[in-house]
């Protein structure tokens, strides 16, 4: 039977070198792909409550107008407060104050 090769200790040191620097390198790539999400989906959001606050108000004024015939009264009423609403939401999405009941944060907690 042979005896299995022995491997010089400092290529072990530069192998594990080497497996520490790329590991390194994958993590810091890995946050910067999870802070990209987190901006993207934040901007969806936005975009989203931005939108449909007036286009729900536009909806239902169309449709009470339409029982009450009293066109454009509760479409364009219901239009500036689905933007008001739909502008509100999208800050407090973006200045993260949509907490939810009761929440309070640590001090450790970054905002």
């Amino acid at each position: 039977m042979t005896q299995p090769e022995q491997i010089p200790p400092d290529a072990l040191a530069e192998l594990s070198n080497k497996i520490a620097q790329a590991e390194a390198a994958s993590q810091g790539k890995n946050n910067l792909i999870a802070q990209v999400n987190r901006e993207s989906g934040l901007a969806w959001r936005v975009m989203v409550e931005i939108a449909a606050g007036p286009t729900l108000g536009l909806w239902l004024g169309y449709w009470l107008d339409r029982q009450f015939g009293t066109s454009p009264l509760w479409v364009l009423a219901l239009f500036f407060i689905g933007l008001a609403a739909g502008f509100l939401n999208a800050y407090k999405s973006a200045t993260k104050k949509n907490r939810a009941v009761g929440f309070q944060a640590s001090s450790t907690t970054k905002e």
